[in-house]
C-alpha cells in the first residue's frame, strides 16, 4: 500500500514491480509505469485524477480492480481488461457505467452518480453470471441530485456508514480520501441548496453548512421543506392558489432554475395581521434558501434592494403606516432607504401593490402580488451574489 500520492514510476522501481500481485495507490495519476507489473493481479487506487486507463488492458494477471472515490470521466477502457473478474468504482464519478455492462462477473457502483437511464441499464444486466451492485434507490436518488446541482460531490452507503464524497482529491495526511462519513440526509440536503452560492462544493464548506440550523424559520421557528426548483414545482401544481398566482410563481422558479426554494409547513401570518391567502402562499413557495438570497431587485440590478415577506417591524420606522390601516407591509427597503411594500389586507386574493417612502406620499407600484412576482429580475444573496432572471420567463 502507497499513500501520498508518490510518483508510482519511483514507487514500483524501490518494490522490484515484476514481483508484485497486489497494489494500493492513494491519489495516483499516472499509470504508465504499471505496465511493467505483468503479475500484478489485485490493484486498488483511491483518490485522485488516474490517467493511462488503457494501459491496464496490457496486464494479464489483473483479476481485481478497484478505483474508490477516483475522478473517472470515462470508464471505457477498463471494458477492454478482458481477465477481470471484479471492477469496483465505488463513489467515483462516471454517469453511465454502459461500456462495461455484461462484461464482467462482478461490477460494484454504490455511491455513483447514475443517469436514471444508466441506473436501470444497470439492473437490467445484473444476472448471476454478471452481478451488478449498486446503491440504493433512495441513496441514489441522493448522488443524482448532487451531481445535478453541481457540488461535485457523491452520496451513498460505505460498510454500512453513509459517506459524503468528493471524487478525485489525492490523500492527505490519515485520509484516503476527501470524504464525510455518517452524514445525515439533511447534510446532504444542505449541500444541494447551497449549489446557488457555489458552483462546485468543498467539504469543509459542507462542514460549515452542517453547524447552521436547518429546516426552520429563523423569524418565527416554524418548520420548513426546502426543495430544489422542481419540488418546488410540485408544491405549486398541489396548492389550491388561484391560477394566476400559480402561473405566476411557476414563472418565477423558470426565472431561476438553480435556486432552492422553501415552504412554510405552519402560516405564520395571523401573527404579523396578514389575511388568509398570505398563508396559503407561504405554505406553498415562502422564500428561496439560505433565507438570506431573498433580496430582489425589480427593473435590473442597479435598482432598489428589497426584501419579501411579512415585515411588521417596518412600521416603527414608517410612522405613515398608520395613516393606511387597509394596508400591511409584505416588503421593505434593505439597501439603506427607509420604504416598506403594502398590499390591500382585505381583498380575497390581494390587492394592489403599494410602496411608502419616508417622506413621500403613497404610491400604487404593482397591480397585484403576481405582476410583483413577474417584475423580479435579479435575486442577491448575503455574499453579494447575484441571480439574474433566465430571459423569456417574465410575463
Amino acid at each position: 500500500m502507497l499513500h501520498d500520492d508518490p510518483p508510482v514510476a519511483q514507487a514500483l522501481a524501490a518494490r522490484g514491480p515484476l514481483e508484485i500481485e497486489h497494489l494500493r495507490l492513494d491519489g495516483a495519476r499516472d499509470l504508465t509505469a504499471l505496465v511493467a507489473c505483468r503479475n500484478l493481479k489485485t490493484l486498488e487506487l483511491r483518490g485522485g485524477a488516474p490517467e493511462g486507463l488503457d494501459m491496464l488492458a496490457s496486464l494479464p494477471a489483473l483479476r481485481r480492480l478497484r478505483l474508490r472515490f477516483c475522478a473517472l470521466p470515462d470508464v471505457a477502457p477498463l471494458a477492454r481488461c478482458a481477465g477481470l473478474e471484479e471492477l469496483d468504482l465505488s463513489f467515483s464519478d462516471p454517469e453511465d457505467a454502459g461500456p462495461l455492462l455484461g462484461r464482467l462477473p462482478r461490477l460494484v457502483l454504490d455511491g455513483l452518480p447514475l443517469t436514471a437511464e444508466a441506473r436501470e441499464a444497470a439492473a437490467a444486466a445484473s444476472t448471476p453470471g454478471h452481478r451488478v451492485r449498486r446503491s440504493a434507490e433512495p441513496d441514489w436518488r441522493l448522488a443524482r441530485r448532487l451531481w445535478e446541482a453541481g457540488t461535485g460531490l457523491t452520496f451513498g452507503l460505505y460498510a454500512g456508514r453513509p459517506l459524503l464524497v468528493r471524487p478525485g482529491p489525492g490523500s492527505q495526511p490519515g485520509r484516503v480520501c476527501d470524504h464525510i462519513a455518517g452524514v445525515r440526509a439533511s447534510l446532504v440536503s444542505r449541500a444541494m441548496r447551497a449549489t446557488a452560492r457555489s458552483p462546485r462544493m468543498t467539504l469543509p464548506k459542507v462542514r460549515w453548512l452542517a453547524e447552521r440550523p436547518l429546516g426552520t424559520d429563523p423569524d418565527d421557528g416554524n418548520p420548513l421543506d426546502v426543495g430544489d426548483a422542481r419540488d418546488a414545482r410540485a408544491w405549486v401544481a398541489a396548492s389550491n392558489l388561484p391560477v394566476p398566482w400559480r402561473e405566476a410563481l411557476g414563472r418565477l422558479l423558470d426565472g431561476f432554475p438553480t435556486l432552492w426554494w422553501a415552504r412554510k409547513r405552519q402560516g405564520g401570518a395571523a401573527e404579523a395581521g396578514l389575511p388568509a391567502w398570505w398563508t396559503a402562499l407561504e405554505a406553498t413557495l415562502s422564500h428561496p434558501e439560505p433565507q438570506g438570497a431573498s433580496w430582489v431587485c425589480f427593473d435590473g440590478p442597479a435598482t432598489a434592494r428589497y426584501a419579501l415577506g411579512p415585515s411588521p417591524w417596518v412600521v416603527q420606522g414608517l410612522p405613515a403606516l398608520s395613516e393606511h390601516p387597509g394596508l400591511v407591509p409584505v416588503g421593505e427597503r434593505v439597501d439603506g432607504a427607509r420604504a416598506a411594500l403594502l398590499i390591500e389586507a382585505d381583498r380575497p386574493q390581494g390587492g394592489a401593490v403599494f410602496e411608502l417612502s419616508d417622506g413621500a406620499p403613497l404610491r400604487q407600484r404593482f397591480g397585484s402580488w403576481p405582476e410583483l412576482l413577474d417584475r423580479i429580475g435579479v435575486i442577491t444573496n448575503e455574499d453579494g451574489e447575484r441571480f439574474e432572471r433566465l430571459a423569456g420567463a417574465e410575463r
